[in-house]
């Protein structure tokens, strides 16, 4: 809770600086991948790969849409605030499963994914007149998991393993670290990681565990351009 005040506070700083001039907004694309950190038993789901094995085809992992509102700020740039709703994948760990009679059914690897909504707050500077890098601070929240563990034959029926995620923290602090390239006036290629800093998993046995998610981001933006 201490780093929500902290995000909000620093936000209210730089608006005293803020112009009522050259305020924009515009809407994003992206792929992510999600990058388990502390616990060796999950790993990475590649954003978009094509696998020949069992006849899996095209895999599509994280991906997702957002908006934001940036302004100028006096003397340091430019604040943007953006909001972001996603799809995150990654392999959960394995699972034992048993039927009914305790008789066991294997070992199962799951495919995680989350349904997410994120709020940034970060300033940007400019390092060329087309380079640019920016950083702040933000809130992640996963309202919806689920794992899928395929299929299992119990007692000569084929049942699903996909089951629903509670264990998940319903909101994260995170740091974004972003650099972007302008193509134009308009669009934008942003590539930005955003490091977990609070617990992701609500699981004692789990404390440790964070995430890393890198995303590959297309933005368009609306409205007047002013040099800050």
């Amino acid at each position: 809770m201490r780093q929500v005040i902290q995000l909000f506070a620093l936000l209210g700083f730089l608006s005293i600086g803020m112009r009522a001039d050259g305020q924009q907004w515009g809407v994003t694309l992206h792929m992510n991948e999600l990058y388990p950190l502390g616990n060796e038993l999950k790993g990475y789901y590649p954003a978009l790969w094509y696998s020949s094995t069992e006849g899996r085809g095209i895999l599509l992992g994280g991906f997702g849409a957002g908006a934001y509102w940036q302004t100028p700020v006096r003397n340091l740039g430019r604040l943007r605030v953006q909001g972001v709703i996603s799809r995150t994948r990654y392999y959960d760990a394995p699972a034992i499963f048993a039927d009914a009679n305790g008789q066991l059914q294997g070992a199962y690897i799951g495919t995680a994914t989350q349904l997410n909504t994120t709020l940034l707050g970060l300033l940007e500077v400019d390092l060329l007149s087309w380079m640019h890098v920016a950083s702040g601070a933000g809130l992640f929240g996963t309202p919806w998991a689920v794992t899928n563990y395929g299929d299992a034959l119990i007692n000569g029926q084929k049942t699903s393993l996909l089951l629903r995620d509670r264990s998940r923290a319903p909101l994260v602090v995170i740091l974004p670290v972003e650099i972007s390239v302008s193509l134009g006036r308009r669009w934008r290629i942003r590539e930005r990681v955003e490091w977990s800093i609070t617990p992701v998993s609500r699981r004692a046995d789990q404390g440790q565990e964070r995430f890393l998610i890198n995303h590959l981001e297309a933005s368009y933006t609306f409205g007047k351009d002013r040099t800050p």
